[in-house]
């Protein structure tokens, strides 16, 4: 746990940093509902390690946690993706920089139900198309 401790001391300290400003009071994480297990578990430990402060941990999506964070909302955007050039412009007319650090990634099994009739085969290149960001909202089978 101490090396997620120190990740979420670099990552608050550097976003603090980017927004020239000291973290809030309570230290603010907002976004991903697939990081907000891990977040919460990190926040945890490090109000353990540093009493007297607090950190909120709650998750809304990635997209409006990136909405709220160029806002100046939140200390820290918790996402299951990376930013869009979209939020990035959204940031920079706001004033907002950022320091994107993974600290996971996840990983995608593929079933295909015995009852399927039209799916028989997909290769790795068409699944990359599918979950490509330029797919969003227009590839949906």
């Amino acid at each position: 746990m101490t090396r997620t401790i120190s990740v979420l001391l670099l990552v608050s300290l550097a976003v603090a940093a980017c927004h020239d400003r000291a973290p809030s009071d309570p230290i603010v994480l907002d976004g991903s509902s697939t990081a907000f297990p891990l977040a919460e578990a990190v926040a945890h430990e490090f109000m353990k390690a540093n009493k007297g402060t607090t950190v909120t941990v709650t998750f809304s999506g990635t997209g409006t946690g990136f909405v709220k964070f160029c806002r100046g909302q939140l200390d820290i955007a918790n996402a299951s993706r990376p930013i869009t050039v979209e939020e990035q412009k959204t940031c920079e007319s706001a004033n907002v920089s950022f320091v994107e650090l993974p600290v996971a990634h996840d990983a995608i099994t593929i079933i295909v139900n015995s009852a399927n009739t039209w799916a028989s085969t997909i290769t790795v290149p068409e699944l990359r198309t599918l979950w490509d960001v330029a797919a969003e909202k227009k590839i949906t089978t």
